[in-house]
């Protein structure tokens, strides 16, 4: 039942006491259901959003009377107590009285009492009991709203409402679902609200809330933003520079993106889950669920990051968490367990934090600038990294964070006074190695890692030097040195290499090791093992001691001095000059190259040893060196005539294989005039395939056959025939081609005896037809 109907200059009434109000006459109003309210102003508001369609007469401080009221854009109120002002449209009804977000609604009589819950103008709402106090708002959904504490104003500008007399809260607000609300009339947690409040705000989702926020995002359900709000672009819908207000909906859009991109950007808070919470924050991003960041009205949380579950983030800014049940908060003031100048006073902001793993019970986390990948991870140390499941610090009587231990052992090492933190892979029950690490940097300044390959090749270079009498032998690190004799008095001389710190910057290591050297003295009655090296004696028996450098060949000790090995190549110490290699490089097998004692003497005119413990000269072992080359030689050729015997012995057990494979290969016979046939042939661990193709003439006295094979040694074999059958075993042939001749001729008296029948039949037709 429909009951007052009527239509006016201002619009389209339908309901009881169903209002419209067009002021200046506006045409296109509605208000459809009872006590439907539809309202159109005339202020600046219209007039920035009218885009200069038409001009307006400027009266007052926010009223503008539109030369054309054709050109406005007049609302529409459907649903019982709806309320639809310029530009709005309002669909739903509206019978509840209570507590809806940030506001009590004490009464719901008709659309009027809800236009303070409703001003905002060319917002959208579509829902029963929702209401949405913005500018260019959007809402859908049941028993959701946006609330402000704008309530219109006077013609002097005076605010009808409380608190900030701001056209813009709310303005772009979006909301999707029911349950939701984007508050702008009461602030949380003592907070007044701000100016900028609501604008920019999105929600999608089930009962989330958003409190003097903007720029916020919301997904999901059971989420809460509060006071997550700064300034956001600085450009005013509701401003009263005329000359700026923009020519198209293009242009308007075009200059809030550019403020937003270039201007402040607002609290710019992402949510995405449930039962999220966030406080005094702004920057924040949050993936999942139940997780919380808060800072103080003085001091907000900036730049948090959380992926997770169970997370907290509490007065701390610039964090990373990936997982679950981290707690970020700043340490009570207590005795400090470690030094304050190696890991802060850990009461400073927990900032800077980044942590990746997922913690079977809550963690703790008060230090800052620290990195823990891994789960279970408990960091107690700033400015450190924890790589690993468990990871932790060392005790401390293991380790060098404290400085007065670094200063007492450690102060000859460059970085000693620099150490800020430390770097754990694992804890007292649970070591990781590290691997693939480059080769570090060598010298008196550098704090590079090293591998174990330079480790070994140091260690290979370290040596003692024994002098005994006159001599001075050299043993290095694993040779066995065996002293005897009596009243031996042993003294070391140890020669440290530099360990000072230099202002200069760090070189690369010489391509070869520092030698370590320690010098013992043996005094007394003693014996000893001598060391072997190598000399070059040329023609005229001059000897010249050479020493083996990094690529295993004979270098003079001058020579070695001078030049350095880098790259694969010798250089000139201190240049990228080709070396001189002529006279200065040996092969250990030139003959000229001697393998003696260091300090003894070679024996000359030895006879030829003939008794077992006889001395041998060189010729002796000349002889058994060309012997044994012979032998050597023999041996070779033996066993290349092994080798070929072999070869050929796979040829033939393959070729065998070939011919088993061919000789399976069917051939044509019956009635049939071709044959492709293929098989399969082994002999001696050789494998063979063959395809063969035969074929006959039409009388079948003529057989011709073509075949091929391949082994698994690769090797192919061919093979062709022919043949031509002669005589006779029996008359067989003979007698199928006599009865074929009889057939014929049978079949031919059968059809000459058709066509007399068929003559025959037509006669009698005719004499009957008589």
């Amino acid at each position: 039942m429909i009951n007052n109907v009527a239509l006016n200059n201002d619009g389209i009434l339908i309901g009881t006491d169903a209002k419209v109000d067009g002021y200046l006459g506006h045409p296109g109003s509605i208000a459809i259901g009872k006590s439907a309210y539809a309202e159109t102003f005339f202020g600046v508001r219209e007039q920035i959003l009218n885009f200069k369609r038409t001009t307006f007469n400027k009266t007052g401080y926010n009223a503008a009377y539109p030369y054309d009221i054709d050109k406005i854009d007049t609302p529409i109120a459907i649903g019982r107590n709806s309320y639809a002002s310029s530009g709005s449209v309002v669909l739903g009804q509206h019978t509840y009285t209570g507590k809806i977000g940030d506001i009590n609604i004490e009464s719901m009589k008709d659309g009027a009492s809800n236009r303070v819950k409703g001003i905002g103008i060319y917002s959208t709402v579509v829902g029963t009991n929702s209401f949405a106090n913005g500018t260019l708002s959007t809402l859908s959904g049941a028993y959701s709203i946006m609330t402000s504490q704008y309530e219109g104003e006077d013609n002097e500008g005076v605010n009808l409402g409380k608190g900030v007399a701001n056209h813009n809260l709310n303005l772009g607000a979006l909301i999707n679902g029911s349950l939701n609300s984007i508050e702008s009339n009461e602030g949380a947690n003592g907070a007044e609200i701000d100016k900028y409040s609501g604008i920019a705000n999105s929600v999608v989702g089930f009962a989330n809330r958003a409190n003097n926020s903007n720029g916020t995002m919301i997904f999901g359900a059971g989420n809460e933003i509060t006071n997550s709000v700064d300034e956001i672009g600085n450009y005013d819908v509701c401003g009263q520079d005329v000359e700026k207000y923009p020519n198209s909906v293009k242009e308007l859009a075009e200059n809030l993106r550019k403020q937003y991109s270039d201007g402040n950007v607002g609290g710019s808070t992402l949510v995405f889950g449930s039962g999220n919470k966030v406080d005094y924050a702004k920057y924040a991003n949050i993936a999942g669920s139940k997780n919380t960041i808060t800072g103080t009205k003085d001091k907000k949380s900036e730049n948090n990051i959380v992926n997770g579950n169970d997370n907290e983030i509490i007065e701390a800014s610039n964090n990373i968490v990936y997982g679950t049940k981290y707690r970020i908060k700043k340490k009570s003031p207590q005795t400090q367990t470690r030094s304050t100048q190696d890991t802060g006073t850990q009461t400073e902001d927990p900032n800077g934090n980044i942590l990746f793993g997922h913690n079977d019970e809550y963690v703790d986390i008060t230090v800052k600038n620290t990195i823990a990948i891994g789960g279970n991870i408990k960091p107690n140390l700033d400015n450190s990294v924890y790589l690993g499941t468990k990871s932790m610090e060392s005790k401390e009587a293991n380790t060098l964070w404290r400085k007065e231990n670094r200063d007492r052992s450690y102060k000859g090492y460059a970085g000693f006074d620099h150490i800020g933190g430390i770097v754990t892979v694992g804890n007292d029950t649970l070591t990781r190695v590290i691997q693939n690490v480059a080769p570090g940097l060598i010298s008196a300044t550098s704090t590079d890692a090293i591998n174990g390959s330079q480790l070994y090749k140091y260690v290979a270079k370290q040596s003692i030097n024994v002098k005994a009498g006159d001599k001075i032998i050299n043993v290095k690190l694993g040779d066995t040195l065996e002293l005897k004799g009596n009243g031996i008095d042993i003294s070391v001389d140890d020669k440290q290499p530099q360990t000072t710190q230099s202002n200069t910057t760090p070189q690369p290591a010489p391509s070869t090791s520092q030698e370590h050297t320690a010098t013992f003295e043996a005094k007394g009655n003693v014996g000893g093992s001598d060391t072997f090296g190598y000399k070059y004696r040329d023609d005229k028996g001059k000897e010249t001691e050479l020493k083996e450098g990094p690529d295993g060949k004979l270098y003079t000790d001058e020579f070695l001095q001078n030049n350095e090995y880098k790259n694969n190549k010798w250089v000139k110490k201190g240049t990228t000059e080709d070396s001189i290699l002529k006279d200065n490089r040996y092969d250990k097998n030139n003959e000229k190259v001697i393998l003696s004692t260091k300090y003894g003497k070679i024996i000359t005119d030895v006879a030829d040893g003939i008794k077992a413990k006889d001395a041998v000269n060189v010729s002796q072992l000349n002889a058994v060196r060309t012997k044994v080359e012979k032998n050597t030689s023999d041996i070779q050729q033996l066993q290349k005539d092994v080798k070929e015997v072999d070869k050929k012995s796979d040829l033939a057990l393959g070729g065998v294989s070939n011919a088993v494979a061919m000789a399976n290969l069917p051939q044509v016979m019956g009635d049939k005039k071709f044959n492709l046939a293929a098989s399969y042939g082994y002999y001696g661990g050789s494998h063979a395939v063959a395809i063969g193709f035969s074929g006959t003439n039409d009388k079948q006295n003529f057989i011709y056959k073509l075949s091929g094979s391949v082994n698994n040694k690769g090797n192919l074999a061919f093979g062709i025939g022919a043949g031509v059958m002669l005589g006779e075993v029996n008359n067989k042939d003979k007698k199928i081609e006599d009865l074929t001749k009889e057939n014929k001729e049978i079949k031919e008296n059968l059809r000459n005896q058709s066509a007399e029948i068929q003559e025959l039949k037509e006669i009698v037709k005719r004499l009957m037809r008589k």
